[in-house]
């Protein structure tokens, strides 16, 4: 093909060039422009040991992206990945020492998080484990917990103690004997609240 005489040839070649040069600096400039997502940062693990079972808590910051539940044997484990997560954890393994839980892994990859939760000799337990949202990320419960597990104003799930006995009616059932045998018994009540506070004790250390 023959570049016509009014346009000469250094004229031709230079306009191609800059034609190109600029379709090229328009899709670097889009791709510049197009939002970043930002990673998803897996902050905190909480662990509440209660009579009936455990909870296990993930504090995430960011866009919530995982995989429901996977269960593996040889060890029993159960798996759940974060996708596109970053973790800011100190220690990657924590142990929990309980009949279902033994104990917790993490592991970084290029593109999530792998949360391993390994089974203690409660097996049944952990493959009947229920992972539900919160406010502040996800949380496992393992065993009995569904009916215990409250949300406070916080988000967070802890486990609800014993309902003490009423101290009216201890009372009242302290003053039917005898006014001579009224006095030792009232000290009954005394008992009663001192057993209902042994689980909210516990919470606290867990």
């Amino acid at each position: 093909m023959q570049i016509p005489p009014s346009v000469p040839p250094s004229r031709a070649t230079s306009w191609r060039f800059a034609l190109g040069r600029g379709i090229a600096l328009a899709a670097i400039a889009a791709l510049c422009a197009a939002p970043v997502a930002a990673a998803t940062k897996l902050q905190a693990v909480r662990t509440t040991v209660g009579a009936n079972g455990t909870v296990i808590e993930i504090w995430l910051d960011g866009e919530l992206s995982y995989t429901a539940p996977l269960h593996i044997d040889n060890p029993p484990r159960l798996v759940v990945d974060f996708h596109g997560a970053v973790s800011e954890l100190k220690t990657h393994r924590l142990q929990i020492g309980t009949p279902e839980v033994a104990g917790l892994r993490f592991g970084q990859h290029a593109d999530k998080v792998r949360w391993v939760v390994d089974a203690g000799f409660s097996e049944e337990q952990l493959r009947s484990a229920t992972l539900v949202r919160t406010d502040r990320g996800v949380a496992l419960l393992v065993g009995d917990v569904l009916q215990q597990a409250a949300r406070d104003m916080r988000g967070e799930l802890t486990f609800k103690a014993a309902a003490a006995p009423s101290p009216t009616r201890s009372t009242a059932q302290a003053s039917a004997p005898p006014p001579t045998r009224s006095t030792p018994r009232a000290a009954a009540p005394t008992r009663s609240t001192a057993q209902a506070a042994e689980p909210s004790a516990a919470i606290a250390e867990a």
